[in-house]
C-alpha cells in the first residue's frame, strides 16, 4: 500500500479525531502555561487539594469539627464528593499542588474539548474555531484556571444536555445521578430538561401538530428521577438537604452580599463590564442574535434551548460574577449555532455577496473597517490573555501560612481552636494543619445562618471594632484558646494585645499567633 497516496483519505476519515486532539493538545499546553505560577488565584483550591486527602485517609465524613461556628461542624455534606475521588489518585501520586493543577488543567481542556464535540456533532461549521475562541475569553479562562470543579459542573451540564437532545435517557438518568454527587449545581441540567420541553410543547402547539406528552413526560422524568435519586442515595442523606438549601437558595439565589461580606463572584457584574471583557463573545453573540431574529422562523429547537439558556446565564451573571462561567460556553453555543444554521440558508449566501458589492463600491470605507478588526481583535486577544497570566499568579502561594501553621500543629493541643482573623484564610490554614479548629470557613453565610450573634461578634472582633471584655468573648463565646492575626488586620491585632494575660507566641512575616488562654 503506498501510504503517501491514501493519507489524505485517511486523514478525512478521521478528521474529527484529529481535530479533537489537536484542540485538547492546545488548550492544555495553554492553560498549563496559566498555571505555570506557584499560587492558587481561589483559597477555595486549598480546601479541595486537602479534602481529597482526608477522604482518601479517613474515608466518608459526616461532621467537619474544622469549621466551629458553621453548621457544617455536625452535619456536614461535600457536594464535591465525586470530584475530590477523582483528585485522590493526583494529590496521591503528585505532591497535592501540583496533582490538584494537573487535574485543573485536563478537567478545563475537556470543556473546550466537549463544546467542539458538541457542536461538531450538531453540524456546525467551523465548529473548532468556536471552540477554541473561548480560550480568549478572560472571564472563563480564569474561572476554568481555578482549582475548583467550575469545570465539572460544566462537564455534566453540556455533556447532558447533548444526551438530552439525543435521547439517550439511560445515560442521561445515569449522569443525572452522578451530577448531584460531584456538584452543588445540579439543579441546571433539570431547568434545562425544563426549558428543552417547553420548547418543544410551545412548537407543537403553534404548528398545531399532536402534542408528544409521553415524550415529554419521559425526558423530564428521566433528568427529575435522576437527580431525586442523587439526592436520596447519597452518602451525605438525609442532612444534604438542609445543605442543598443553604447552598443553592441562601447563597446562590437569596444571596446575602447586602448584609454580609460574601466572597467576590458573588456580587454583581456590570453590563459593560461584562460586554467589555467578553469581546470575542460578545462579537459572535450579537452576529448570532442578528441572524436569530432574520431567520426566526427557521429557527431549529436547538437553537431556540442555547438562546434561553444564554439568556438565563447573562442575568445571572449580571446578578453574580460566578455565572459568567456558565455564560460564556452557553453564549458561544447559541452564537455558533445561530450563525452556523444561517450559514447553509441561501440568504446567508446572499449577504455575504451584499456586503462584497458594498465593500466593493465603499472601498476606503471597507479597508478601515477591515483594519480596524485586524489590529484591534489580536491586541485585545493579547492584552486579555496577559490579564488572566497576571490575575492567576496573583493569588496566594502554596506556602502562605505554612510556617505559622506548623508551629500551631506542634505547639498547641489538638482540637484546639483558633479565632482567626478572616472566613478566606481558613481554606489556607486547613489544607497546612487539620490538629487545629476553626471559626468560619468556605462562605461566611455558612456562620452567618449558624448563629448570626456571634457572627456579628466575629465582624467586630476581626475589622477592629469595640467589643465589651473581649478575652471573654473569645474564650467564653468561642471557645478559642488562640488567636491568628494575618498582617493587615491592625484593628483586630490591637483589640487582642489589649486582652489582660495575653501572650504573642509567634510571629513571622505573614501572621501573628497569640496565646488567649487564662494564664
Amino acid at each position: 500500500m503506498n501510504f503517501p497516496l491514501q493519507a489524505p483519505s485517511w486523514l478525512r476519515h478521521h478528521s474529527v479525531a484529529i481535530i479533537a486532539l489537536g484542540i485538547f493538545a492546545v488548550s492544555f499546553i495553554f492553560l498549563l502555561w496559566l498555571q505555570a505560577d506557584p499560587t492558587f488565584a481561589d483559597p477555595d483550591s486549598f480546601y479541595h487539594a486537602k479534602m481529597a486527602m482526608v477522604l482518601r485517609d479517613e474515608g466518608i465524613i459526616q461532621t467537619f469539627p474544622w469549621l466551629q461556628f458553621t453548621f457544617l461542624r455536625d452535619a456536614y455534606t461535600d457536594q464535591h464528593f465525586l470530584y475530590h475521588i477523582f483528585l485522590i489518585p493526583f494529590v496521591t501520586i503528585l505532591p497535592p499542588i501540583v496533582g490538584t493543577k494537573l487535574v485543573t488543567i485536563l478537567l478545563a481542556s475537556s470543556v473546550v474539548l466537549l463544546v467542539y464535540l458538541f457542536l461538531n456533532s450538531l453540524k456546525v461549521p467551523w465548529a473548532w474555531a468556536f471552540a477554541m475562541l473561548l480560550l480568549l475569553v478572560t472571564p472563563l479562562t480564569f474561572r476554568l484556571s481555578l482549582a475548583k470543579a467550575p469545570s465539572v459542573s460544566l462537564l455534566f451540564l453540556i455533556g447532558g444536555i447533548w444526551l438530552l437532545i439525543r435521547k439517550k435517557y439511560l445515560w442521561l438518568g445515569v449522569l443525572s445521578f452522578l451530577y448531584v454527587w460531584s456538584y452543588g449545581g445540579f439543579l441546571l441540567l433539570l431547568f434545562s430538561a425544563g426549558v428543552w420541553v417547553s420548547i418543544g410543547f410551545l412548537q407543537d402547539i403553534l404548528a398545531l401538530r399532536r402534542i408528544a406528552r409521553r415524550e415529554y413526560l419521559f425526558t423530564f422524568g428521566t433528568v427529575f428521577i435522576g437527580t431525586t435519586l442523587g439526592v436520596i442515595v447519597n452518602p451525605f442523606f438525609p442532612q444534604n438537604i438542609a445543605f442543598f438549601w443553604n447552598q443553592l437558595v441562601k447563597i446562590g439565589i437569596v444571596n446575602y452580599q447586602g448584609v454580609i461580606g460574601v466572597g467576590n463572584e458573588w456580587y454583581p457584574y456590570k453590563f459593560i463590564d461584562l460586554v467589555s471583557n467578553t469581546i470575542f463573545l460578545s462579537i459572535i453573540v450579537l452576529i448570532g442574535v442578528v441572524v436569530f431574529v432574520v431567520l426566526l422562523k427557521r429557527q431549529s429547537k436547538v437553537s431556540w434551548l442555547f438562546l434561553i439558556l444564554a439568556l438565563f446565564f447573562f442575568l445571572l451573571t449580571l446578578k453574580s460574577k460566578r455565572y459568567v462561567e456558565y455564560y460564556v460556553p452557553f453564549g458561544m453555543l447559541f452564537g455558533a449555532t445561530a450563525i452556523g444554521q444561517a450559514a447553509s440558508q441561501l440568504e446567508m449566501r446572499q449577504l455575504a455577496r451584499d456586503m462584497y458589492r458594498w465593500v466593493t463600491r465603499k472601498k476606503v470605507l471597507g479597508i478601515v473597517v477591515a483594519l480596524y478588526f485586524i489590529v484591534t481583535l489580536p491586541g485585545l486577544a493579547v492584552r486579555d490573555v496577559r490579564t488572566t497570566k497576571r490575575d492567576l499568579g496573583g493569588g496566594s502561594n502554596v506556602l502562605r501560612f505554612s510556617q505559622a501553621s506548623h508551629w500551631l500543629a506542634t505547639n498547641t493541643p489538638e482540637g484546639s481552636v483558633v479565632f482567626h482573623s478572616s472566613w478566606d484564610e481558613f481554606p489556607i490554614l486547613f489544607y497546612h494543619n487539620t490538629h487545629n479548629y476553626y471559626i468560619i470557613g468556605l462562605d461566611p453565610t455558612f456562620m452567618y445562618e449558624y448563629d448570626r450573634r456571634l457572627y456579628a461578634l466575629m465582624v467586630d472582633i476581626t475589622t477592629g471594632k469595640e467589643v465589651e471584655n473581649p478575652g471573654s468573648v473569645l474564650r467564653d463565646e468561642f471557645g478559642a484558646s488562640y488567636a491568628f492575626v494575618e498582617k493587615n488586620h491592625d484593628g483586630m491585632k490591637r483589640i487582642i494585645e489589649s486582652i489582660s494575660g495575653v501572650e504573642l507566641v509567634y510571629s513571622d512575616n505573614e501572621a501573628f499567633i497569640y496565646d488567649i488562654r487564662t494564664q
